[in-house]
């Protein structure tokens, strides 16, 4: 396949705070390149084809030519803007999730700030090489850990995989360890030891994060009042909800979404 580089759109560091001082959320906006961003600050919120995120530092986003997105104060992030022909480039960033969870979150910066900062000079031949190196550094990167997830994904435990899809269908209804545990055909205790050896969590934390990311993404589109979003997201109080959701966001239902609607 003919291989060419990407045009450079554009690049550099976007902060709604000052962009947009005394709007909440932005108006929907149809990406017309490939922008691939890293938020600079945790507990961020954008909109993309409809579907509200969550994401932090160590969160990458590709967000593909169509993409219809808004951002939600406090969001801010580096970006850069690639225009692509029909070639190899762009069949790797297509194939590239939404977003990519990261770990070295040093080597993004340091990516990013030399691509910002190289991004004026970029008629410069020298300084030309430079921003395409690290936009292709860039890329390889994003591909490579998800490669990794993948390979992970593979080798993961088909019982925990079952317990995963058992829970992302009914986390919003009341399930206990021994429904999953029934469902996948292990005893619960043996479940529970499995699955936080492979997730890292125990199967009622995975629940509890699920149920607090759907009340969150209610909380902002939704006029539901708190208690109904209690219960659309799966807890059995509003009491138990705004306890839980306080331990996890720093902020009770009500403030969250204050500060998070127009």
């Amino acid at each position: 396949m003919p291989f060419k580089l990407p045009d450079i759109i554009t690049a550099g560091v976007f902060d709604m705070s000052i962009r947009y001082p005394d709007v909440n959320i932005t108006s929907p906006r149809k990406a017309q390149d490939f922008e691939i961003e890293m938020p600079i600050k945790n507990n961020a919120t954008i909109h993309i084809d409809n579907v509200c995120h969550e994401v932090s530092i160590k969160d990458i986003l590709c967000i593909k030519p169509g993409m219809v997105r808004r951002s939600t104060k406090p969001y801010s992030c580096y970006y850069i803007h690639l225009s692509t022909e029909e070639n190899s480039i762009s069949d790797l960033l297509s194939n590239l999730p939404t977003i990519t969870r990261i770990n070295h979150v040093e080597k993004f910066y340091d990516i990013y700030s030399n691509m910002i900062s190289t991004f004026n000079f970029k008629s410069d031949p020298i300084r030309s090489i430079g921003i395409y190196s690290e936009v292709l550094k860039l890329i390889k990167m994003i591909y490579v850990y998800n490669e990794k997830v993948e390979r992970k994904a593979v080798g993961r435990n088909a019982a925990v995989l079952n317990a995963i899809e058992y829970m992302n269908d009914n986390f919003t209804y009341e399930i206990t360890l021994n429904d999953i545990a029934e469902a996948v055909h292990l005893s619960p205790i043996y479940l529970r030891e499995l699955f936080i050896s492979e997730m890292g969590m125990s199967p009622h934390n995975y629940i509890l994060n699920k149920r607090i990311k759907k009340a969150k993404e209610l909380l902002i589109i939704n006029l539901s009042s708190i208690s109904e979003i209690a219960t659309l997201s799966g807890f059995s109080s509003q009491s138990y909800f705004d306890y839980v959701f306080k331990k996890h966001t720093g902020m009770t239902p009500k403030q969250f979404r204050a500060q998070r609607r127009v």
